[in-house]
């Protein structure tokens, strides 16, 4: 029996926020991998942080509408992280980041059990996980 591959994104997530358009766009790598992995017909979810502003509501929305279980996303007081961006002869060119409640996120045990029932797991360099890799890398048995 052929079975979806399950893939747990973890870490950062921003809105790309355009100031000389006034418009933004969720993202952030783990959150784009998350999606991908559903748009090929995987299973995916995504754990992380938003704030309590706009934004944390229009990221988890976002994402929800993707098809990607967000039921480990950490909602924390504050605000959700942004990259400005400008348009610069055509291209994206990313200014100033405002990391927001990702400078306190961490995983709980919760999240870490819940991330050791997929068969992988992905972060980005900002992921703010790597004293947590250890622990999620040892399977449970009853794991597939």
């Amino acid at each position: 029996m052929d079975r979806k591959i399950r893939v747990a994104a973890i870490g950062d997530n921003c809105i790309d926020y355009y100031d000389s358009l006034n418009e933004s766009y969720p993202g952030g790598n783990p959150v784009n991998v998350a999606v991908y992995i559903k748009r090929l017909g995987g299973e995916s979810s995504y754990t992380g942080a938003v704030g309590t502003d706009s934004f944390g509501k229009i990221m988890i929305s976002a994402i929800q509408n993707k098809g990607v279980d967000t039921s480990h996303i950490q909602v924390l007081d504050g605000k959700t992280a942004v990259t400005h961006v400008d348009i610069v002869d055509g291209d994206r060119v990313f200014g100033k980041y405002e990391e927001g409640v990702l400078a306190d996120f961490k995983l709980r045990e919760q999240d870490i059990s819940f991330i050791k029932k997929h068969d992988l797991a992905v972060t980005g360099i900002w992921g703010m996980i790597e004293d947590e890799l250890p622990l999620i890398s040892e399977r449970n048995s009853s794991c597939i």
